[in-house]
């Protein structure tokens, strides 16, 4: 999202949350997107989606599975580009051949979809393509997100060492402001939330951090990705 585009959503966001009390910390860095759930049956967990540690525009807001920039040319994303991420941003359909079904929607082979996708992918432009898993359906029921106060000097290897949790399904620095001076976030998934506590406990031994507390949330009023070009 441009910064103009970011700065004007804000301002409505804002306008509508009255006298309510806020703060804005964009996201500098990533460390990690991805969780690996202990499944009760046993199974065992397959390896979470990492990324490699990259710095964000603080200006700009938090890191976006669609990087739209990567597409731009001089002219902009083309029309078919934007026809394709709008429909990758919907629900995949159930069906033996996902892809094919998708690509007759956009007039087009189903190679050559699956040729755009992976041109997207190697410009930065998607980042994964990924299921979502309902975790408080399979009983984790308590999201903690860990603050840390840590140190501009320790601020990456503590990032690549929170990272290592298999707990931890995301992972940023973010901006400090007066009012809050924690700068290293780390979302905790747990069935407890004295499990997540004292998890948060031992990460912050792990990182030599001892100032940090838990958020934990109370209440989901809505839980989806950004979707891009639906104007």
């Amino acid at each position: 999202m441009e910064e103009t585009g970011f700065k004007e959503e804000l301002e409505k966001l804002l306008e509508g949350a009255g006298d309510a009390g806020y703060l804005i910390l964009p996201a500098i860095r990533t460390f990690k997107i991805g969780v690996d759930f202990k499944l009760t049956d046993g199974t065992k967990p397959g390896k979470a989606y990492q990324e490699k540690p990259e710095t964000e525009n603080a200006e700009t807001g938090p890191e976006q599975i669609v990087k739209t920039e990567s597409l731009k040319a001089k002219t902009g994303p083309s029309g078919r580009d934007k026809k394709i991420i709008m429909n990758l941003q919907e629900h995949m359909k159930i069906v033996q051949r996902p892809w094919k079904e998708m690509s007759f929607g956009l007039g087009m082979s189903e190679t050559e979809l699956l040729g755009c996708i992976k041109d997207f992918k190697d410009k930065g432009a998607i980042k994964r393509i990924s299921a979502v898993l309902r975790h408080r359906k399979i009983g984790y029921t308590a999201n903690g997100m860990a603050c840390f106060n840590i140190s501009d000097e320790k601020i990456e290897q503590a990032g690549n060492t929170l990272a290592q949790y298999p707990e931890v399904s995301h992972c940023y620095q973010r901006k400090t402001c007066p009012d809050w001076k924690y700068s290293m976030f780390a979302m905790v998934h747990c069935r407890g939330e004295e499990e997540c506590r004292s998890i948060a406990r031992e990460m912050s031994k792990q990182i030599g951090c001892p100032e940090h507390i838990v958020l934990f949330s109370t209440k989901e009023y809505k839980k989806e990705r950004v979707k891009y070009f639906m104007e």
